[in-house]
C-alpha cells in the first residue's frame, strides 16, 4: 500500500489557492465598526459573530467595499426570522436579522462568495441564532462593487450601538 503525503499545494503563481486566512477577532463597539485589510482576490470572505449585540432594536447590517470606502446603496438582501411570520428587505446593505431586543446575542456566519469577478458582484447568505428567543434568522443578497472588496463594515438601521460580542474573517 502506498501512501502520498502533499505538504503543500500550488498554482501556476506558487500560490496555495486552498489556503484561508483568519483574521483576529474584533471586539465590537461604537456604531458602525469597519475592518479594512482585506486582500485584493479574495473569492470567499466568511464573518462569523460570536455574542454580538446592540443596545437597541434595530436590524442589523453589513456593508461591502472596495478601497474607497463602504457603499450604501445597490444592495439587494432579505432576512427572514424563522419562528416570526414576518420578513424585511434592505437597499443599503445587507440585512441580517429581522425584529432586535436590547441586549440579545446572536451566534451565526455571514457568508460572501464573488460571483462575478467582471462586476464585482457579491453574493450574501447567512445563519445566526438569536440567544434571547428560539429563533434563528437567514438572511441573503447580492452587490455588485466598484472595485475590488476590501473591507466591510457592520452597522444596523437605527444607529445603536454593538455593546457586546466579537467577529473574525476567513477569506481565501
Amino acid at each position: 500500500m502506498s501512501k502520498l503525503v502533499v505538504a503543500e499545494i500550488e498554482d501556476a503563481a506558487g500560490a496555495n489557492p486552498y489556503s484561508t486566512t483568519v483574521s483576529s477577532e474584533t471586539t465590537l463597539s461604537g456604531t458602525t465598526p469597519t475592518i479594512t485589510g482585506i486582500p485584493a482576490g479574495v473569492t470567499k470572505v466568511d464573518i462569523l459573530m460570536e455574542g454580538v449585540s446592540t443596545d437597541g432594536t434595530s436590524e442589523l447590517l453589513l456593508r461591502i467595499g472596495p478601497s474607497g470606502g463602504v457603499e450604501t446603496s445597490g444592495y439587494t438582501s432579505k432576512s427572514v426570522r424563522c419562528v416570526n411570520t414576518g420578513t424585511d428587505t434592505n437597499t443599503t446593505a445587507f440585512i441580517f436579522t429581522y425584529g432586535t431586543a436590547a441586549g440579545d446575542t446572536r451566534d451565526g456566519i455571514l457568508q460572501l462568495r464573488l460571483s462575478d469577478a467582471t462586476n464585482n458582484t457579491w453574493i450574501s447568505s447567512g445563519v445566526h441564532s438569536d440567544n434571547g428567543s428560539t429563533s434563528i434568522n437567514t438572511s441573503a443578497g447580492a452587490k455588485s462593487l466598484g472595485g475590488a472588496l476590501t473591507q466591510i463594515q457592520l452597522l444596523n438601521s437605527g444607529g445603536n450601538t454593538w455593546d457586546a460580542g466579537t467577529i473574525a474573517l476567513q477569506y481565501s
